[in-house]
């Protein structure tokens, strides 16, 4: 247990950065209430393109759910929520929005559908059976793409797999998706290969995904993913207590969290986003959330980190009690 002098901030600090990550993506928002997300080659603010895309606004909907309401807050929310079911096409979605070039894909859809839940937007309980026609008929796992993938063959991967899994737990229909649990407790135990992921490659974004899954209910069944998660992101934290950059130590912060994994690992990892917050603007930097388009934005990261910075702050507050 640590006592107040062991933490790296005060409940009052990391309250302070986050009301200033909301006032950053409140400003920057887009007016029909998409969260912005950019293709560009380096970290560098620099030849970044914009690309309309649902998949990030879901993403940052669902960081800025933990946090305490605001009238901004709401209104990020409000707009977001717009955004999202604006682009809904039947039952489904597409990353680049309605009408776009790829297919419609289970990775958007979950995601949407999730955090549509979350927030009391959607409540059809008939939802996760419509989807279990897009699983393979032999392994009974989840294609990521809706009638055959554009690029590859092989249309498995097991952050989209978490994705869905998240989706079936928040609605308690987790039981229809042992096929999955068992592979996703497979698969943590490899993370440094990644061998499982077609389209993300990151064994921190492939924890958030499986611990925010965990983190619905303490499922039993996810116990196994569990340790070998907590065990690997405490292996591979680097000496100045991030994971690569700072998105990826965000995610990595709220996989340790999600899986009440606190201590020495989540205090140094706090004390790196708290350093790379740039203190003028509110924000964090742009990170590649996806290797093959380069896409990210400083929203899309400062979200997460709030995440981080808010489950952290639950926390500590409650040690004070």
């Amino acid at each position: 247990m640590f006592g107040n002098s062991d933490r790296c901030a005060s409940i009052e600090t990391v309250q302070a950065l986050i009301d200033q990550g909301i006032d950053f993506i409140y400003d920057n928002q887009l007016p029909w209430g998409e969260i912005a997300n950019y293709s560009f080659v380096s970290n560098s603010q620099l030849m970044k393109t914009y690309r309309s895309t649902v998949f990030p606004t879901a993403l940052v909907l669902h960081s800025i759910s933990f946090l305490d309401d605001s009238n901004r807050l709401n209104g990020i929310k409000q707009k977001a929520i717009e955004f999202i079911i604006q682009n809904k096409e039947e039952s489904y979605w597409r990353y680049f929005g309605i009408g776009s070039e790829l297919p419609l894909d289970l990775d958007t859809t979950s995601c949407c559908l999730s955090v549509l839940y979350e927030l009391g937007v959607m409540n059809d309980l008939a939802v996760p059976e419509k989807l279990l026609g897009q699983r393979d008929e032999v392994t009974k796992l989840f294609r990521t793409w809706v009638g055959g993938s554009p690029i590859s063959e092989n249309d498995f991967d097991a952050a989209v797999n978490a994705n869905i899994l998240w989706l079936f737990s928040l609605m308690h229909k987790s039981f229809l998706t042992k096929e999955v649990i068992d592979w996703l407790n497979r698969e943590s135990h490899d993370l440094q290969t990644q061998n499982s992921q077609r389209w993300y490659f990151s064994p921190q974004i492939f924890s958030c995904f499986v611990s925010r899954a965990f983190a619905v209910d303490r499922a039993d069944e996810l116990q196994e993913a569990r340790g070998s998660i907590v065990r690997y992101l405490r292996f591979v934290q680097d000496e100045n207590g991030g994971w690569g950059n700072t998105l990826e130590t965000a995610f990595a912060l709220v996989a340790l969290m999600d899986c009440a994994a606190f201590g020495t690992c989540v205090e140094r990892g706090i004390e790196y986003l708290m350093d790379r917050c740039d203190r003028d603007r509110g924000c964090w930097p742009m990170e590649i959330l996806y290797p093959f388009g380069g896409d990210g934005s400083e929203e899309i990261t400062t979200a997460v980190c709030l995440e981080a910075l808010q489950k952290y702050k639950k926390h500590i507050a409650t040690d004070l009690i």
